[in-house]
């Protein structure tokens, strides 16, 4: 009986060890849970006037060194002041920057005296990075736009930062981030890899100067869906040794479209391939599907398309410009040019600000060939007629086209 007595009395005192432990372990994982770090543990103020770069920068180093899944957290009701900061890799393992606040970037110029002023947010030499959070980066961009060559020929033709600087990177996601009012582009991917940039809204004034929405120079392997961007230049840009670049579902206007180019600048060699644009709508925008290269330049552009575009009152809808100058003078003609090729249009509809809608003005020398053009149908809100002109244009139409074809048959 005795022994009955114990072993009844032992497996009460199991069972309540068991849920205390039980327990404990529950309020540990909550209390771990509630304790994920954001910028305000390493001294962030979030006032949106005093400094917190050196808080940003202690609470990544934090995330780059951890051995699992580092997190940097941004947390939202605050408003943080950082002046132009590195975040270095490589790191230990993926790390993911969540913005829920607000970054806004110091008001004055003297904030870069001791910085390289063509950059303001910095990600380099990092393999598995991931930015999201819903939450917004301002450049508060406009004592740079006033200062622009491009606003008074008197001031200095001088470079103004990228918001968000990727370089050397692979393996990127940055989703759901707000870019207002850049200094000059406002994000910036180079010398990068399989990146996906997906949920982005860009905003800045239709007057601001080289303010692009998205900027790729020598990357390859990316993905951009999902974006609705409103800027003073191009919706996204793609320069120099890129390929591989699928374009998705972006709202662009205004702005200056979405370019290839410019490319082929001081003679360099450009190679560009393998890109596609598709469900692109282009709302009061300067240019809709721009290829642009500088004459004395070498290399190619090819294996291009464009389609299921929507054209709303743009003002250069197709463009191939193959003697782009951005300069006031005349650019003196050269012979060497990059390779224009096998270039498709496809599936594109709607209005044109002027009456000509399709303009391919090709090198003398390097003609623009296997260029084709189907199923589009691109009318003039100020003529009757819309037009189309092709010089040194090469390639062929077929399906409903709209102004008609000025290609030449090769």
């Amino acid at each position: 009986m005795m022994a009955k007595i114990v072993c009844v009395l032992a497996v009460i005192f199991l069972h309540l060890c068991c849920g205390i432990a039980t327990q404990r372990i529950y309020h540990g994982n909550e209390a771990m849970q509630g304790e994920i770090k954001t910028v305000m543990d390493y001294g962030a103020v979030g006032d949106g006037s005093q400094d917190d770069s050196k808080a940003f920068k202690k609470a990544w180093e934090a995330a780059c060194i951890s051995s699992s899944d580092g997190e940097m957290v941004v947390p939202s009701g605050s408003k943080f002041l950082i002046n132009p900061t590195t975040f270095p890799g490589p790191c230990k393992s993926p790390v993911s920057v969540k913005i829920e606040g607000e970054i806004i970037a110091p008001a004055h110029q003297s904030a870069w005296n001791n910085a390289d002023r063509k950059m303001w947010l910095t990600f380099a030499n990092i393999s598995a990075l991931t930015i999201q959070g819903g939450g917004t980066i301002d450049g508060q961009g406009q004592v740079w736009w006033e200062k622009s060559c491009r606003i008074n020929e008197k001031n200095p033709c001088t470079r103004a930062p990228t918001a968000m600087y990727i370089g050397n990177c692979t393996d990127v996601l940055i989703r759901d981030i707000h870019f207002l009012n850049s200094q000059q582009i406002h994000l910036g991917i180079f010398y990068s890899s399989d990146v996906q940039v997906t949920g982005l809204l860009i905003r800045a004034p239709e007057d601001s100067p080289n303010t692009d929405g998205i900027h790729l120079e020598s990357v390859e392997n990316v993905q951009i869906d999902n974006c609705d961007i409103e800027t003073g230049d191009d919706c996204i840009s793609i320069t120099a040794m890129t390929s591989d670049v699928r374009i998705q579902k972006i709202r662009c206007g205004p702005g200056h479209g979405i370019s290839i180019g410019s490319l082929g600048e001081h003679g360099e060699e450009s190679n560009v391939e393998k890109i596609d644009v598709r469900e692109v709508v282009f709302d009061g925008s300067q240019n809709g599907a721009r290829i642009k290269t500088w004459q004395g330049g070498s290399g190619y552009a090819r294996e291009i398309t464009f389609a299921d575009l929507t054209i709303n009152n743009v003002s250069n809808p197709i463009v191939i410009d193959q003697y782009y100058c951005d300069s006031s003078k005349t650019c003196k003609i050269q012979k060497s040019a990059v390779q224009i090729e096998s270039v498709t249009y496809q599936n594109i509809t709607g209005t044109s600000a002027q009456q000509m809608a399709v303009n391919f003005n090709c090198s003398q020398t390097v003609p623009c060939k296997e260029i084709m053009i189907s199923n589009v149908d691109i009318k003039s809100t100020v003529a009757s007629q819309t037009k189309s002109a092709c010089f040194n244009a090469f390639g062929l139409a077929y399906g409903n086209v709209y102004p008609n074809s000025c290609l030449k048959k090769q």
